[in-house]
């Protein structure tokens, strides 16, 4: 069952009142996602939470596959993180043997780390699983830079 999958806790919130959690399909089941576990997720049914709880700077774990969740951090700004059912990030890596100008150094979860703004994205808000943090001043204005850098905006 999705709800102990997910230890009873939304997968974007941490929030645990099961009255307001609710199960959701990864893959529409309509569009013949799995009826399984793991094409699921557990969610907050208010939207005005998934709506709002993706703000500049604050790192998450974002589904690639259901089997693989990657680091990123989201760089849209908060107007459109509130009324929009995506947002705009650039994925971090813990590979940082070589760093490019369109990349920054960063540190997330404690580590050292790098933005690769070269594969800068938009992904739909339930892709977001997991909250991680929140990047430094210091290291957003690092993924700013980046970004100008890879969009020939410098």
């Amino acid at each position: 069952m999705v709800t102990e999958a997910y230890q009873r806790r939304c997968a974007m919130t941490g929030e645990r009142s099961l009255p307001v959690l609710q199960a959701s399909h990864i893959k529409p089941y309509a569009e013949s996602g799995p009826h399984r576990v793991d094409n699921g997720l557990l969610l907050r049914a208010d939207p005005r939470c998934r709506i709002g709880c993706q703000t500049r700077g604050k790192l998450f774990r974002r589904m690639l596959r259901l089997s693989m969740a990657c680091p990123a951090v989201v760089v849209s700004n908060d107007a459109a993180n509130r009324y929009l059912n995506r947002v705009k990030v650039v994925p971090l890596s813990s590979r940082i043997d070589r760093i490019y100008p369109s990349e920054a150094p960063v540190t997330f979860e404690g580590k050292p780390g790098k933005a690769m703004a070269d594969q800068l994205t938009t992904v739909s808000k339930l892709r977001l699983i997991r909250r991680g943090g929140t990047l430094s001043s210091a290291d957003m204005d690092a993924v700013e830079r980046a970004i100008r850098i890879q969009l020939a905006m410098v």
